[in-house]
C-alpha cells in the first residue's frame, strides 16, 4: 500500500511539477505583455456567388471587417456578375471584383473604403 501510495505522489509531483520550466514562465509573461489579437491574420475563405452585386460586398464588408465602404452614385449598384475566389480574403476579394467591374478603389481611412469609376 505504502508503495502504491509514493508511486502516486512522485507522478503528481512529475505531472504537476513545483517548478515550471522556465520558457514556460517566459512564455507566459510574454503572452502578457503581447496579447495574440483574434484577427491578426487575414481569414482565408472562399467565394461562390452566381449572382453577385456590389451591395452584397458592402454588407460583408460591414459585418465581416467593419469596413464601411462607400460607393458613387455614377456606380451602378445592382449590377449582376459571378464571382468564383479559393483561399481568399475580403480584400483581395474587393480588389478583382473592382477590377472585374473597371472600377477602382481608394482605402481612405483603416475603416472605410471609396469606390468609383
Amino acid at each position: 500500500m505504502k508503495k502504491i501510495i509514493l508511486v502516486l505522489i512522485l507522478s503528481c509531483i512529475t505531472v504537476h511539477g513545483f517548478a515550471k520550466p522556465a520558457y514556460r514562465e517566459n512564455m507566459q509573461n510574454y503572452l502578457k505583455k503581447n496579447p495574440v489579437q483574434q484577427n491578426s491574420q487575414p481569414r482565408v475563405l472562399s467565394f461562390h456567388f452566381d449572382e453577385m452585386h456590389l451591395n452584397v460586398l458592402k454588407n460583408l464588408l460591414a459585418i465581416e471587417k467593419k469596413v464601411t465602404l462607400i460607393v458613387d452614385s455614377d456606380v451602378d449598384m445592382n449590377h449582376q456578375f459571378p464571382r468564383h475566389l479559393r483561399n481568399s480574403n475580403f480584400f483581395e476579394f474587393l480588389d478583382v471584383t473592382t477590377r472585374q467591374l473597371g472600377l477602382q478603389y481608394e482605402v481612405l481611412n483603416s475603416k472605410t473604403i471609396r469606390v468609383y469609376k
